[in-house]
Parts: C-alpha cells; sequence; structure tokens
C-alpha cells in the first residue's frame, strides 16, 4: 500500500526538479573554478592538476620529497595545499585530498562545463557529497553551539 501524498507522477517531477538545480548548482561551481583556475600559480595549478587526476591522494604522498633534507620543499607544498583549501579547490578529509567540483572546473575547464559530457555525472556525484558534508558541518556547528552553557559572571 502507497500511503504517499503525491502521486508516481509528482514525484518524477520533482525528481526531475531536483536534479536540474543540482545540474544549475554544479554549473555554478564549475564556473568560480575557472574563474580561480585563471589566479593559480604554476605550482598551485601543477598540485591541484595531480590531485584532480588521481581523484584524490594522501596529503602525505603529496608532501613527500625525494630527499629528506628538503623540508623547504615540503613547507611549500604545505602552503599550497592550504591556499588550495582556503579556496575551496580542494577538500580535506581525514588525510585525504579530494578535489572540489571548482577544482575540476579549475583544471579541466571545456571539458568539464558541457552538461553532456562523459564527467558531468561524477560532477553530480562529487557536488552532492560536498553538499552532504556542508549540512554536516553545519548540524555539528549548530549542536556545538547550542549544547554550550555560558556559566554567569559572578558580580563579585
Amino acid at each position: 500500500m502507497n500511503y504517499s501524498t503525491t502521486s508516481p507522477r509528482d514525484e518524477a517531477t520533482l525528481n526531475a526538479m531536483s536534479e536540474y538545480a543540482l545540474d544549475v548548482e554544479v554549473q555554478r561551481e564549475l564556473r568560480r573554478g575557472v574563474g580561480r583556475g585563471v589566479d593559480l600559480s604554476a605550482g598551485q595549478w601543477a598540485m591541484l592538476n595531480r590531485i584532480v587526476t588521481d581523484g584524490g591522494v594522501d596529503e602525505g604522498v603529496l608532501l613527500r620529497t625525494d630527499s629528506p633534507f628538503d623540508s623547504f620543499r615540503r613547507i611549500r607544498r604545505r602552503a599550497v595545499l592550504g591556499r588550495l583549501v582556503a579556496v575551496g579547490l580542494v577538500r580535506r578529509a581525514n588525510g585525504r585530498m579530494t578535489p572540489t567540483v571548482a577544482g575540476v572546473g579549475a583544471i579541466r575547464p571545456l571539458m568539464s562545463l558541457d552538461p553532456g559530457s562523459v564527467l558531468f555525472p561524477r560532477l553530480r556525484v562529487m557536488r552532492q557529497a560536498e553538499l552532504a558534508s556542508a549540512r554536516r558541518a553545519q548540524r555539528r556547528h549548530a549542536r556545538a553551539r547550542h549544547t554550550l552553557k555560558l556559566r554567569p559572571r559572578n558580580a563579585d
């Protein structure tokens, strides 16, 4: 028995509308990435290209250098990763660096902007994961703010 208040036709319409909204969201992020990609330095572009090409890389692998004495290169790489995370082209989760939809747009602007491309369904999934992660962070922040109990100041 189906106790749904919407008909199957209405559900199909809602699904099509939500897919369209997701496509608009993906397009917006790709355009943002194209704009950010213009401002990337050669080192940032190379690092982002590696992350996008591999589909995600462990942070330790990106920071590893050939020589154990080359700590300056490691420091520079850490700064490059920090900048990519700060502008939203890469996400850091559990020590793994994964590209965002904007990051893919910065590296592959022409290939990714076409909704008919092979890459677009993967971008939809990536954007859904980004939005879910942002919602979880908002809930966690709201829960922490709600459980925070402030003690009244003593009037001593």
